[in-house]
């Protein structure tokens, strides 16, 4: 490896990193744009006195929240991929800058550690809406069938 440049693993890991950011920046943005509408939409709708109401904006706002935080998981990916890139990974910069790279580094992988964390959170959140929708579609079966 001496003498040479960037590791090909490394190449690879930027590379995922900018497609599955840019991949996640763009859905989010664009479930973030769309829920923007359906919760000004459903809120006027909904009267919150209905029982089918509050089920429906749980629902709502769980998917809003999930699409901020894929928006915001995407751009971490695409920081940590930038902080990569800063780094040179030619064995005789890396010995000549060790604090500067170490540093570039440790930031790239606590990016892609809180990128995972909103990941986890947005993938389990997702059961929350379970019971709501339960209770949102119990309550229109409930008024069809009188």
């Amino acid at each position: 490896m001496e003498g040479l440049g960037e590791p090909e693993e490394i190449r690879v890991l930027k590379e995922k990193l900018r497609y599955r950011g840019e991949q996640f920046v763009d859905k989010g943005q664009w479930l973030v744009d769309i829920m923007a509408v359906i919760w000004k939409q459903d809120l006027e709708l909904l009267d919150p006195a209905t029982v089918a109401a509050w089920p429906w904006i749980s629902v709502i706002s769980n998917t809003w929240r999930g699409a901020k935080q894929r928006l915001t998981a995407g751009k971490l990916l695409l920081t940590a991929r930038d902080y990569l890139e800063k780094v040179d990974f030619a064995p005789a910069a890396l010995r000549k800058n060790r604090a500067a790279s170490g540093k570039l580094l440790l930031s790239a992988a606590w990016a892609m550690d809180a990128a995972a964390t909103l990941f986890c959170e947005n993938t389990s959140s997702l059961t929350y809406d379970d019971p709501e929708m339960i209770r949102y579609l119990t309550f229109f079966e409930n008024a069809t069938s009188r």
